[in-house]
């Protein structure tokens, strides 16, 4: 099945010929066509960088909360809730924002 679903979305083309009915479906879903990645290696890479995909156990970390899934580069330490979240009027409706999640260490060297 997920080869049929995959082969369909790669022939979907907003700019196809109207009588072909690819390119109705890419206009309602607001994309022009479906390209497979080269490969998923840096993805992985990145989520690993920020602690979300554990390797060990070969799956994404599962959080309650958004505020637990935020981890910070070293030299920087995370915010608190309060100052990591942004004001309701400047995300969208039904979202949540996180504008300063981490801070600078004022000296990281010293940090133990």
């Amino acid at each position: 099945v997920a080869e049929a679903v995959g082969f369909a979305l790669m022939r979907l083309d907003r700019y196809a010929e109207p009588a072909s009915g690819l390119a109705g479906p890419a206009i309602v879903g607001s994309y022009a066509t479906w390209v497979p990645p080269m490969n998923y290696h840096n993805p992985m890479k990145m989520l690993q960088k920020i602690a979300y995909y554990d390797e060990t156990q070969g799956r994404c970390q599962q959080y309650t909360e958004q505020y637990e899934a935020v981890s910070c580069p070293a030299g920087y330490v995370k915010q608190l809730p309060e100052r990591a979240f942004c004001a309701t009027e400047l995300c969208r409706p039904g979202y949540t924002c996180l504008c300063n999640p981490c801070a600078p260490l004022r000296d990281p060297a010293l940090v133990l």
